[in-house]
């Protein structure tokens, strides 16, 4: 699949089922604990990363970029940094939004763009990269492997099998550090 268009790989019914099981609060967590499990004095920055660029309602405000812009940023220096790996999980990510979600094209766009400033193999490898992802995500579509984790999961290479058969995540869990989040404010800064 890596000579196709990206356009056409996914269908939109597939393109559907994925934005179906696509949990936010899930992307959210899951990032804010692998980063903070891995290096603990991190928490806070990452914890205020999140809540202001990750919260349910960004984008809200005047002056917020909303996630549609975030995730084209985001896979913009991913792309330009060579993080292919992270850049997997931004075009699911980005394909899934659930206000203004990023289509096929969109995506191929930010990477043409991207490329366009930093070299040619960032436009071939970032469509590759897309093919790849769109054609873990069509596989995982149809063994039924459609939430967020399983997902997650497959594009940090666990095997299809495995994936399936995944029970869903337990809910209500604390974040990393076993502290609880601060709530935002009406202007998106974390309340003391």
């Amino acid at each position: 699949m890596p000579n196709a268009d990206i356009t056409k790989i996914l269908t939109d019914a597939e393109i559907a089922a994925l934005r179906a099981g696509f949990s936010e609060a899930f992307m959210r967590e899951g990032a804010r604990n692998a980063l903070i499990n891995r290096f603990p004095r991190c928490q806070e920055l990452i914890n205020a990363d999140l809540d202001l660029f990750y919260a349910d309602d960004y984008g809200d405000r005047p002056g917020e970029l909303g996630a549609n812009v975030r995730e084209k940023v985001v896979l913009t220096a991913l792309a330009v940094s060579g993080n292919w790996d992270m850049a997997a999980i931004h075009i699911y990510w980005g394909l899934c939004l659930p206000k203004q979600p990023l289509s096929p094209a969109q995506l191929g766009e930010v990477i043409l763009l991207a490329g366009s400033y930093s070299g040619v193999q960032v436009i071939s490898m970032g469509l590759a990269r897309i093919a790849q992802v769109f054609g873990v995500l069509q596989q995982a579509v149809g063994a039924g492997a459609t939430r967020s984790d399983q997902i997650v999961a497959l594009l940090t290479g666990a095997p299809l099998a495995e994936v399936v058969g995944m029970p869903p995540p337990k809910s209500g869990k604390p974040n990393a550090g076993g502290k609880a989040k601060k709530p935002r404010s009406a202007r998106g800064a974390p309340q003391a």
